[in-house]
């Protein structure tokens, strides 16, 4: 078991990578939100893990699902939409609390399993080689 859960590391931090895509991705599409989380994380560095999401996710999510993602986004946190008019500097701290425990949980271990996959797998047994083969 203990050699192969390198690849249970992966698999999980790809989906909560993709998960968080998709979230962050349909934020940055939906109009007037996105272009202020995007101009709030780049002057904010604790948010530099949001504007890396919302970025990859905006232009990623624009060619694999340009509707589906933002009525998502809708979906989850679109009740404090409302609230982030005229507000561009507490618009991606008002969305981060209104996520779910889900997208929070993918949010911030997305980028450490990542790390623990390398780990795991540069630690991983490794066949003996001989000599004669």
């Amino acid at each position: 078991m203990m050699k192969h859960l390198w690849k249970v590391a992966l698999a999980t931090s790809l989906l909560m990578f993709f998960h968080s895509f998709y979230f962050w991705g349909g934020i940055g599409l939906t109009p007037n939100v996105g272009d202020r989380v995007l101009f709030q994380a780049t002057k904010q560095m604790d948010l530099l893990l949001v504007g890396f999401y919302t970025h990859t996710g905006k232009a990623m999510m624009g060619f694999v699902a340009p509707d589906a993602a933002p009525a998502y986004a809708a979906a989850e946190v679109g009740q404090v939409y409302p609230s982030l008019d005229g507000d561009q500097y507490s618009a991606a701290q008002k969305i981060m609390g209104a996520m779910s425990s889900m997208q929070r949980l993918s949010h911030t271990w997305a980028p450490i399993l990542l790390v623990v996959f390398l780990v795991l797998y540069w630690l991983r047994p490794k066949p003996l080689k001989s000599l004669g083969r």
